[in-house]
């Protein structure tokens, strides 16, 4: 393939990428607007709001404030809550002047919820804050660390610790069903940022995930047995365990399950780049992607 094809084609899969999230099944603008209502009683005004502006839940739609006039936000942050930016000011400030809200609760100790909205719809977190909160539990949450290893030493980055900020990050890059993942574009990388972050499929996210205490002391993909004293190489794909082979030592066990996931991880990288369910920085460091025995 030349170089001009390539570049097409790479272009190609990331507009795919971004029309995923088009695919969701619409809502009428009549059961919008219902909705709208059971959310914000009769406090705004959506007589501008019609298909021409409508088109998904990312949508920049004309409301008006019966208060202060036209401003313009989208369906899904107007869903859960958010509304005229010029009464939020003027709650916040009545806020901190006056003490008038009660402020919440660090989240796990390090992280502020200082979003204006509603973090629950239906009375169900939205899943900006669930993945968020849930980021957080994996990094300051005592308990979960002690038994899950693999968090030890992992942090969230200081501009991640307001919920507002990370809000804003995941609505521009969150695909539906797809999980956060901080270390594909950065192997061994133990900072939740904006630059190390992406999101991928989970089967993606599963297809390099560690289990130090299912090996003990092999090396990764490796397993011993005491009964005939052989190491045994294995590994996964599409949630079914693949059988390598037996060794007399480890480095040779291991140097076969390296191969074999390696080949894994291209095959599915490229399976899901051509279908357009990646992105291209993530199928390239995906591409690159080398186990090594300490791992």
């Amino acid at each position: 393939m030349t170089r001009g094809k390539s570049i097409a084609l790479s272009t190609f899969k990331l507009i795919d990428v971004k029309s995923i999230d088009n695919m969701a099944k619409k809502k009428s603008l009549v059961q919008l607007l219902y909705e709208f209502s059971e959310v914000h009683g009769d406090r705004y005004c959506y007589g501008q709001v019609s298909d021409v502006n409508y088109k998904n839940n990312k949508s920049k739609i004309p409301v008006i404030c019966k208060e202060h006039g036209l401003f313009h936000i989208s369906v899904w942050n107007h869903l859960i809550g958010q509304g005229c930016p010029i009464c939020a000011n003027i709650k916040r400030r009545i806020s901190n002047t006056g003490n008038v809200r009660k402020r919440p609760k660090l989240v796990c100790g390090v992280g502020k919820n200082d979003y204006e909205g509603n973090i629950k719809y239906n009375k169900v977190k939205i899943q900006s804050y669930h993945t968020w909160e849930q980021m957080l539990k994996r990094c300051y949450d005592t308990k979960f660390k002690e038994k899950n290893q693999t968090y030890k030493d992992c942090c969230v980055c200081e501009e991640w610790l307001s919920f507002s900020n990370f809000k804003e990050w995941f609505d521009e890059n969150y695909i539906e069903g797809y999980a956060l993942d901080k270390d594909i574009l950065v192997k061994g990388n133990k900072l939740y940022s904006p630059q190390t972050c992406c999101f991928v499929p989970i089967e993606i996210n599963s297809l390099l995930t560690k289990t130090q205490k299912l090996r003990g002391d092999c090396p990764i993909g490796v397993h011993f047995r005491k009964d005939n004293q052989k190491y045994f190489a294995y590994t996964s794909k599409n949630g079914e365990r693949v059988n390598i082979g037996c060794f007399d030592n480890a480095v040779d066990a291991f140097n076969a399950y390296k191969a074999k996931k390696e080949e894994i991880i291209k095959e599915i990288a490229t399976e899901y780049f051509n279908n357009g369910k990646i992105a291209e920085k993530v199928y390239n460091a995906l591409m690159n992607y080398q186990v090594e025995i300490d791992d």
